[in-house]
């Protein structure tokens, strides 16, 4: 599966636990990063249900820009 750039480049990534990808919008004990967010078919730059508003913010602004536009 591929993985968006924009979770492994956030500051609220916190790893995979358990087989789920976590974040802290979609925490441990939950289901976890939702496919459509994880695989780059929704940028998180814009709300998602259950999100509790908390967005990708990114960790380097160089990344950011060189994959802003594949996503």
């Amino acid at each position: 599966m591929p993985v968006s750039y924009q979770c492994v480049n956030c500051i609220h990534f916190k790893g995979s636990y358990e087989g789920k990808s976590n974040c802290k919008a979609f925490p441990e004990g939950g289901k976890g990063i939702p496919e459509e967010i994880f695989t780059g078919k929704h940028d998180h730059r814009k709300a998602f249900k259950g999100d509790n508003g908390i967005r990708y913010e990114p960790v380097s602004k160089k990344l950011d820009n060189i994959f802003k536009d594949d996503v």
